[in-house]
């Protein structure tokens, strides 16, 4: 069995992993803004932002009604919580000298062969997402392409709906440089579900190794079938930092 990542010791924790100036949204105005590593005690209030602005907005989530669902939002819950748990690498974004959280990104480090297994959660709804995400992973090996036995990916990144479209969720994939290279990984590799988070990816330096519409995907059989999306494509979108 692979061991499970673990965040090494001789990286601080927290650790404020990149600083930016973007507007203030109700404004023009420039102010500053932070990512850093969540601390313990913002977990649980990362996990409520997730289900609050993750959930309902997020493509395939939201196809399925998993907000509307409480067996989908308890199984989703566990899951964030211990990928948070676990790894320790989730970041925050927040405006200097303020707590309010702006944006989460719950990150972890994927190995190869590794196989995650999520058949114990109840809801049906969260297993045939996990059921897509790794059939639409499995058509691209990005370990054997980059030739590397570890990248970073993500699990989830939301944005205060305030906040979206001034650059924030792009700032937070430019952080996951700074990271990969703290940990050593030269790989980056993301499954991104919207045409704004597959833009925002390009902006932020990372290209397409794979994509597949929603139609082509629903042609699977019911499980890889999300009704009324709004976005295109699914698609695996990578960043060798090597390059």
């Amino acid at each position: 069995m692979i061991p499970k990542f673990k965040r090494p010791s001789n990286i601080p924790f927290p650790t404020v992993w990149y600083r930016f100036q973007l507007k203030d949204p109700y404004s023009e105005t420039l102010v500053n803004y932070r990512i850093e590593d969540l601390t313990p005690n913002r977990y649980e209030d990362a996990i409520k932002h997730l289900v609050a602005h993750f959930l309902p907005d997020e493509t395939i989530c939201e196809s399925r009604n998993l907000s509307r669902n409480l067996q989908a939002i308890a199984d989703f819950q566990d899951i964030v919580r211990t990928t948070i748990m676990d790894h320790k690498l989730t970041i925050g974004c927040y405006r200097e000298g303020s707590d309010e959280i702006i944006g989460v990104n719950v990150l972890f480090v994927k190995q190869r062969d590794e196989i995650g297994d999520w058949n114990h959660y109840n809801s049906p709804k969260v297993r045939d997402i996990e059921t897509t995400h790794l059939y639409v992973c499995g058509q691209f090996d990005v370990f054997r392409h980059y030739k590397t036995r570890r990248c970073l990916t993500g699990f989830a990144l939301s944005v205060l709906p305030q906040y979206r479209e001034i650059g924030i969720g792009q700032k937070m994939l430019e952080a996951n440089k700074y990271i990969a290279r703290m940990l050593g990984i030269n790989l980056i590799s993301l499954l991104l579900t919207s045409d704004v988070a597959q833009r925002c990816a390009e902006r932020a330096g990372y290209e397409k190794s794979y994509e597949i519409t929603f139609a082509k995907l629903a042609c699977k059989g019911a499980t890889f079938t999300y009704p009324n999306v709004t976005s295109s494509s699914v698609s695996v979108h990578s960043l060798n930092l090597l390059n």
